[in-house]
């Protein structure tokens, strides 16, 4: 499942959503403050499709001053697939779009549940004699109770749209390409959990068989410049790891410089 735009989202609904899809994905402070800026911008402004805002604004919501730190917050969110954004020219700002999470709110979710098997319940419930009205009684319980469970495993589905990720082919593209480093020999609960986390970024880039060949090609990281060899899938998986090597920080300096030059070429006036 993706994330889907929405014209009118439930404010709070999607505050709350986020909430449970940081629980399992990484983002960078700056970043996460920059998202509940926006959807309160947005909110105020009645959940127009796309708006403008100017590069001192941002600065001014993350407390920052440079320039950089904004693009790494707004490049995050781009990453995370929870936002768009079109380069404005001078005298015109960015342009803004968030993505939103595609949950339905408590009152939807029982309307559906409702349609399914009002019929169901209604011809028990006119049925049945006295004698077993408790026992209908505990039925509903239960079905109340079910349908609760329900409600929060689809929250908590839409909450995280690419949680699920196949291990093994990640494991695989990893022994294959990253030829330098140990081999995974072993697959955990740590290790599932760190996978599911970066999932979404590394689709972003690429996929994976992008990431570790990134990894395989850095002198650095693989080692071969004499410098390090603490490199490993472990390594690679955490947060600040894995973001800095998405950013470049580890690309050697002939291929960073010509990918700097092309950024240079494309980089506008405003944020």
């Amino acid at each position: 499942m993706s994330l889907q735009k929405q014209n009118d989202p439930n404010y709070l609904l999607q505050i709350n959503t986020f909430h449970r899809w940081l629980a399992v994905h990484y983002l960078p402070a700056n970043a996460i403050l920059l998202w509940f800026m926006l959807i309160d911008l947005f909110n105020a402004c009645g959940w127009e499709p796309w708006i403008q805002v100017d590069t001192q604004r941002i600065l001014h919501w993350i407390g920052a001053q440079d320039v950089k730190t904004a693009y790494r917050a707004r490049d995050a969110l781009v990453r995370s697939g929870l936002l768009e954004y079109e380069k404005g020219h001078k005298g015109h700002p960015n342009r803004y779009r968030l993505i939103f999470f595609p949950v339905k709110d408590r009152k939807e979710y029982e309307t559906e549940q409702k349609a399914q098997d009002g019929t169901q319940n209604g011809t028990q419930n006119g049925t049945q004699d006295g004698q077993n009205a408790g026992h209908i009684n505990k039925q509903n319980i239960n079905k109340t109770k079910q349908n609760d469970r329900e409600y929060l495993s689809s929250a908590q589905a839409d909450a995280n749209p690419r949680e699920r990720c196949d291990y093994a082919k990640i494991i695989e593209s990893f022994n294959r390409i990253c030829t330098a480093l140990p081999k995974v020999q072993t697959l955990n609960d740590r290790r599932k959990q760190a996978m599911r986390t970066a999932n979404p970024a590394v689709e972003t880039f690429g996929g994976w068989d992008k990431l570790f060949g990134t990894v395989q090609q850095s002198d650095f990281l693989t080692g071969r410049s004499g410098t390090w060899n603490g490199c490993g899938f472990d390594w690679i998986l955490k947060p600040a790891n894995l973001v800095k090597i998405l950013e470049g920080n580890y690309t050697d300096a002939a291929k960073r410089k010509e990918t700097n030059h092309d950024s240079a070429n494309s980089t506008g006036t405003y944020f």
